[in-house]
């Protein structure tokens, strides 16, 4: 998972690694989330990763090499969306997307 630094937005990493936890995993933590640009052409060519958009973000960003899959968010939680490269595996998805059913 690339995520943001936990001093840079605690929430976002504690909700989405408490989701991960509920979900029965504990999320692999890969280099840190630096800009929307980097971290997508990050997940396009380099070892699997994924990371968590807020909908209304994904929506502006451009998506040439990866994919953004939506999902049912815990409520009362803004949609978001799963970055992932394309021809990533259902069933490497099938924890994070997991993660994204539990209610927390």
């Amino acid at each position: 998972m690339r995520v943001v630094p936990g001093e840079t937005n605690p929430h976002l990493v504690d909700l989405v690694v408490t989701a991960c936890n509920h979900a029965g995993f504990e999320p692999v933590l890969g280099p840190a989330f630096t800009t929307d640009q980097d971290t997508l052409a990050a997940i396009a060519t380099g070892p699997p990763s994924w990371t968590v958009f807020y909908a209304a973000q994904a929506a502006h960003l451009p998506a040439g090499r990866t994919v953004f899959r939506p999902f049912a968010p815990p409520a009362p939680m803004a949609e978001t969306f799963l970055a992932v490269h394309p021809t990533t595996p259902a069933h490497r998805l099938a924890p994070p997307l997991a993660a994204c059913h539990v209610q927390a």
